[in-house]
């Protein structure tokens, strides 16, 4: 039996008004518990079942990277360590600094040196003859110019003066060289980056994150959307550095992305892919298409009674676990009885036209909030029935996981959720 261990640390799950937390143990598990309803559950599929939380919207409120701080201390994260570095490392830039200003006062000093011997100097060129007396002019003359405007003009003339006479009868000249080899002065960041290539590759970076998902695809199934692979594998990939270096919005869509070499190892991004094989989850969804007036009222084990054969028909080549088909029942279920009620709803309150397909409306507005019209200059839909289309049209132009594997998909028939497709990425037919 896995020991679950003792709740040690909460993070608070930012999903509507609700009091959802993501609770972890000092074993290095996680659950999430509701406080209002003192409920708690071991995956984001369980709450959809039991209580119908939005997925996207609950995972979206989850702050992974307080979740994976936390799941670090639990093993064994050092935070102390890291707060006396951090304090060592201030100390020595107060030193730096420290150096730095008693570094500019020495500089000062030098200074005030040189304006002494010069002063020094031109005293001695004045006994000499060199230099003489500056005389003042008459006072109270107005030429148009104010006083200060005098005295700067004649603090200037007096410098030029004085610097023509120090500098007579000396060699001040620069040699060639010396003129030739002064230089612009170079800034810091342009010397330390002169030569180098600092630019990171996004093919990089996402080239490691699918050696890091390649690491782990034993344990990840490709029907699982990312949501659920990131809820069940977090304390795995918090261990990895690659976890990190990609923004949380594009690990999604490289996971679809890395989902489909899986799925087709042969094909390639240059071009539209050609075959029509449907993920297993659109496979199943279709299976279970076929009772949808059945199923509405049936558990998963009576559903695979009362259909026996025809369920070990679907899953006799396949290597999914039970667990897979239940959950997906579940969601498919959910999904059908949720719509029927809603339509059922709307007409007993005749806010629904008799000439509309509902149906079909319902799947038109999700593909236009998660689908924009696409290029399919190379589209090729040949086959020979309307859910080999589909299937074509999703592999070649690469739509994402999350949209054409959702339940929502079926609750139409195979022409209809073709002619939806089309109408909303806007592909003449």
């Amino acid at each position: 039996m896995i020991e679950i261990g003792t709740p040690v640390f909460q993070s608070l799950i930012r999903y509507n008004d609700s009091q959802w937390y993501v609770i972890v143990t000092d074993k290095g598990k996680h659950f999430y518990f509701n406080k209002a309803l003192k409920k708690s559950s071991w995956s984001i599929i369980e709450l959809v079942r039991d209580y119908q939380v939005n997925k996207d919207e609950f995972v979206h409120g989850i702050n992974f990277d307080e979740v994976a701080l936390l799941m670090g201390k639990v093993n064994g994260l050092a935070v102390d360590d890291e707060k006396k570095a951090a304090e060592a490392e201030a100390k020595e830039e107060n030193e730096v600094e420290q150096v730095e200003e008693e570094e500019e006062e020495e500089e000062e000093e030098e200074e005030e040196e040189e304006v002494d011997k010069l002063d020094l100097v031109k005293n001695l060129l004045k006994e000499e003859g060199y230099m003489n007396e500056k005389k003042e002019e008459p006072k109270g003359l107005s030429l148009g110019y104010s006083s200060s405007e005098e005295e700067e003009d004649d603090a200037k003339e007096e410098s030029h003066s004085d610097q023509e006479s120090i500098n007579k009868g000396l060699d001040l000249s620069i040699s060639d060289d010396e003129d030739i080899n002064k230089e612009e002065p170079v800034s810091d960041e342009e010397d330390i980056n002169k030569g180098l290539d600092l630019s990171v590759s996004d093919e990089e970076d996402g080239n490691s994150f699918f050696q890091l998902l390649d690491k782990y695809k034993d344990q990840i199934s490709l029907s699982d959307p990312w949501f659920i692979v990131q809820d069940e594998l977090i304390t795995e990939f918090m261990k990895n550095p690659e976890y990190y270096s990609i923004d949380d919005n594009l690990k999604e869509s490289l996971y679809e992305k890395w989902v489909r070499s899986q799925e087709n190892p042969q094909s390639t991004t240059s071009g539209p892919k050609t075959s029509a094989k449907p993920t297993l989850i659109q496979s199943y969804y279709h299976f279970l298409q076929d009772f949808k007036n059945e199923l509405k009222n049936l558990y998963f084990n009576d559903f695979k009674q009362n259909f026996k054969n025809e369920f070990k028909n679907f899953t006799q080549d396949k290597d999914e676990s039970q667990s897979f088909y239940e959950n997906h029942y579940r969601l498919f279920k959910l999904t059908i009885n949720d719509h029927s009620n809603l339509e059922k709803s709307l007409k007993k309150q005749k806010k629904l036209p008799k000439d509309i397909n509902f149906k079909k409306q319902r799947l038109t507005e999700f593909l236009n909030s998660n689908l924009s019209p696409k290029e399919t200059s190379n589209l090729n839909l040949a086959s020979s029935n309307d859910f080999d289309q589909w299937i074509h049209l999703c592999n070649q132009l690469h739509l994402p996981l999350k949209v054409i594997q959702d339940p929502l998909n079926f609750i139409v028939g195979d022409e209809k959720r073709l002619q939806c497709y089309l109408e909303v990425l806007n592909i003449p037919t």
